[in-house]
């Protein structure tokens, strides 16, 4: 069974069922090189960054957050300080405070650090223990919730590994949670990892493609054995996940890009699009499920005159079928 979603900027659908994504009407678009969803209640925030020089040498990365309803009033949440002006991966979880944490990549050049930066602005090198270590995909753990944040990252692109939830007030070892090239990790009714292992093929926006599943695991030790389940006759490159009730939703880029469902690995949701090359041309795609309905972003053919930022909504019962 295939599912085909509509993509464009009209709310008329195209078909049972339909997804209908818009543009967003974002400043300087052609700069934005990544984005977040983030929700408090049943309000929708995007996040979004761009890099700027900071002559001699260095640059910055500014992010701002703007409700998805309001995007004209958008306010800078962080401005982080960096050696190169290379694209730098992040995520972003609300406070206690009502405030934003942070993770990212730092590079340094070879390798790129694993940075925590809290709601006050306060920076924590979480991969201290590990400097001969390079730590990709940095995010907080879907699912968890709570004063202690717990962070995941991808190392060497090689491994997807945990940190304790003490890991920004001391220094800490990480778990290897799976062998893969990049990942997701989160926790539902069971804890689960989407995995990529990387596959032939020319990059996307310099992210090399490759095969995705999803490792059902148990939530604390002794539990069930994990179960792989790929996701089949699928090449991806960037993906995001998040908890639907008990089913896993995925977002991914890909020629074009598609939503997957955990519960029917084989059955795609395919996208369609006025313009149809955007959908084979999106990166930084974000996905979270609130009151409901499920929420994803991406950018379109970002760093050029024709970039934008498409968003949508729609009702987790119809993208889980139910």
């Amino acid at each position: 069974m295939t599912i085909t979603a509509s993509l464009g900027n009209n709310d008329k659908p195209s078909g049972p069922p339909s997804f209908s994504l818009r543009q967003l009407d974002l400043p300087d678009t052609d700069r934005i090189d990544g984005i977040k969803l983030t929700a408090s209640g049943a309000a929708v925030t995007l996040l979004y960054s761009v890099q700027e020089a900071m002559p001699p040498a260095g640059a910055k990365m500014v992010i701002r957050a703007a409700a998805v309803d309001d995007l004209e009033n958008s306010k800078v949440v962080a401005t982080v300080d960096k050696l190169l002006p290379a694209r730098a991966r992040w995520d972003v979880r609300e406070s206690a405070s009502g405030e934003y944490d942070f993770v990212f990549e730092r590079a340094g050049g070879a390798l790129n650090a694993l940075m925590f930066r809290d709601s006050t602005g306060t920076e924590i090198l979480l991969s201290v223990l590990h400097p001969f270590e390079s730590f990709f995909r940095p995010h907080f753990v879907i699912g968890t919730h709570g004063a202690l944040p717990q962070v995941a990252a991808t190392v060497d692109k090689k491994k997807a590994v945990l940190f304790p939830p003490n890991a920004h007030s001391q220094p800490a070892h990480y778990e290897v949670v799976a062998e893969c090239a990049d990942a997701i990790i989160g926790q539902g009714r069971r804890g689960w990892v989407v995995t990529k292992e990387l596959s032939s093929g020319r990059s996307l926006f310099d992210v090399l493609p490759g095969k995705l599943s999803i490792i059902w695991r148990a939530n604390s030790p002794g539990g069930e054995k994990p179960q792989n389940v790929p996701f089949p006759d699928l090449v991806a490159f960037e993906f995001d996940a998040a908890n639907a009730n008990d089913d896993v939703i995925v977002f991914a880029t890909a020629k074009p890009a598609v939503l997957l469902r955990a519960s029917a690995p084989a059955k795609p949701i395919h996208l369609s699009a006025a313009e149809r090359s955007e959908l084979s041309h999106l990166v930084s795609p974000t996905v979270i499920v609130v009151s409901e309905y499920v929420h994803l972003a991406a950018i379109a053919n970002p760093g050029t005159k024709g970039a934008k930022v498409l968003y949508g909504k729609f009702p987790v019962s119809q993208v889980l079928g139910k």
